[in-house]
């Protein structure tokens, strides 16, 4: 057997402990231990044992959209594709061994960060046994099943990125509507479709410049029919980035169902990504010129009445 080499173990060892300095949270291991379904009623049955980890390196999550989408459907009508879509996010964290001794990852267990539960994808180890590197995934909705309630956050990576987020707004803020997406109806007669939806002021968010670029939508008929006359209808599309102060809207969430408005156009948000220890979003918007803004009117009321008026 070769013996371990301390020098390693020891550069490795520093490293760990200053992420978990500048990107530490708290998160809790629930490794599965027996399941079962009950073939009655499909009920799901399982047992597992958590484990408290109080300073692991949590790093930021990335959150887009998946659609799944029926074989049997598309195979039958390629030009009607239908299926159900979900928000999803990938999240990696980094354990020292030193804080869970005696514990083995698997594709079975879960992380559950701040409530949400992370499926583990895949577990590396780092050399020398030190520390496993873990990719996670989570699903909007799947319940976190976590047994220990978590303390107190990193108040000096919470400062430090607050620190940073407010020097952005001084340099980049702009005045933003984030609309959330309430209900939607479509009639079936007329194919009218009407929503409802939750509008929320940011006076100050960090917005940067957006990227146009041109989209061109071809037939695929006329394309194999004949190669040589393409045509197809193009349009200019724009991305932006925002970034939005958690502060600025306490209580809320995103997903990719919501839209942003910024100087009078919608941006429909493709992708979130949320900064560590819950303190901003980071939101990629894309913009079709043409697109209703759905804004709600904002009326600023004034008075010209003196302090010596009498209303009667």
């Amino acid at each position: 057997m070769a013996s371990a080499n301390h020098n390693l173990i020891k550069m490795i060892r520093a490293c760990l402990d200053r992420m978990k300095k500048e990107y530490g949270g708290e998160i809790t291991v629930c490794r599965l231990n027996t399941a079962s379904t009950d073939r009655a009623d499909g009920t799901k049955a399982e047992t597992h044992t958590a484990t408290y980890i109080k300073r692991a390196i949590v790093l930021p999550a990335k959150v887009r959209r998946e659609v799944i989408q029926s074989i049997s459907a598309v195979s039958a009508n390629k030009y009607l594709a239908y299926g159900g879509s979900f928000e999803n996010g990938i999240r990696t964290f980094i354990i020292d061994r030193r804080d869970a001794p005696g514990i083995v990852l698997t594709n079975d267990d879960w992380v559950v960060y701040e409530g949400v539960r992370y499926d583990i994808k895949a577990v590396e180890e780092f050399e020398q046994s030190t520390a496993w590197v873990v990719t996670a995934k989570y699903v909007a909705g799947t319940p976190a099943d976590d047994d220990l309630s978590l303390g107190e956050h990193n108040p000096s990576l919470i400062r430090l990125i607050r620190n940073a987020i407010d020097r952005m707004k001084k340099e980049y803020g702009g005045e933003i509507v984030l609309h959330k997406l309430g209900t939607a109806t479509t009639n079936l007669a007329t194919g009218v479709k009407t929503f409802t939806h939750t509008s929320t002021l940011i006076n100050r968010a960090v917005v940067l410049p957006a990227n146009v670029q041109r989209e061109v939508i071809q037939s695929v008929a006329i394309m194999s029919v004949n190669k040589k006359m393409v045509m197809g209808g193009a349009f200019d599309t724009g991305t932006r980035v925002f970034i939005i102060d958690r502060r600025d809207a306490p209580g809320v969430t995103i997903t990719t169902d919501d839209w942003i408005t910024y100087e009078h156009v919608r941006y429909n948000l493709k992708e979130i990504e949320e900064f560590e220890q819950s303190t901003a979003w980071l939101v990629t918007g894309k913009s079709t010129p043409g697109a209703q803004a759905n804004e709600d009117i904002r009326v600023y009321p004034y008075n010209t009445m003196a302090l010596g008026d009498i209303v009667s």
